[in-house]
């Protein structure tokens, strides 16, 4: 199994974009009244659930906080934000290593100061070097229904364990 192989890569990415772009489209008032992150977060959680191409073979999860087959607490990332769980995990739930962690994402309601957000761009990599990650995204959601169009940074993790960087388009 190629973890990070480029049709892979494109099958994820699309996942994560399509439900993005669904929850815009069928629930704009997420945007329209400025609700918080985790009210969009949840609803994209939910349509990944609902459109699993892999169609249950991974476990997706919010808030995941759990590591390792005795499920011991996730170690904080490296940062003093005092979080230490993604937004979203798609992973086998008690393993680790990379043909256990697909994808792991960070969400941020706006860009900050024009840019993603820092500490959750640390955190992403930080959780992709300690859990082998296949993927990752730090996505700012755009803070309006017209000034839709989420940014940030896709990570990948090559076959020989260095992550690569580049714009989520």
């Amino acid at each position: 199994m190629d973890p990070s192989g480029s049709g892979r890569e494109k099958i994820v990415s699309g996942w994560l974009r399509d439900a993005i772009d669904r929850v815009h489209q069928e629930q704009p008032e997420l945007w329209e009244l400025g609700v918080g992150e985790r009210a969009r977060v949840g609803q994209i959680f939910r349509a990944l659930y609902e459109s699993d191409p892999y169609r249950g073979g991974w476990h997706i999860d919010l808030e995941w906080n759990r590591v390792g087959v005795n499920r011991d607490p996730k170690a904080q990332a490296e940062n003093r934000s005092g979080y230490g769980t993604p937004d979203i995990a798609v992973h086998h739930r008690g393993e680790d290593g990379r043909e256990h962690n697909l994808m792991i994402v960070e969400f941020k309601n706006v860009l900050s100061q024009g840019h993603i957000n820092y500490r959750d761009h640390r955190k992403v990599k930080w959780w992709i070097g300690r859990s082998s990650y296949c993927f990752g995204a730090v996505i700012a959601l755009g803070p309006t229904p017209y000034v839709f169009g989420p940014v940030g940074v896709w990570i990948t993790l090559d076959e020989s364990g260095k992550q690569r960087e580049r714009p989520w388009l």
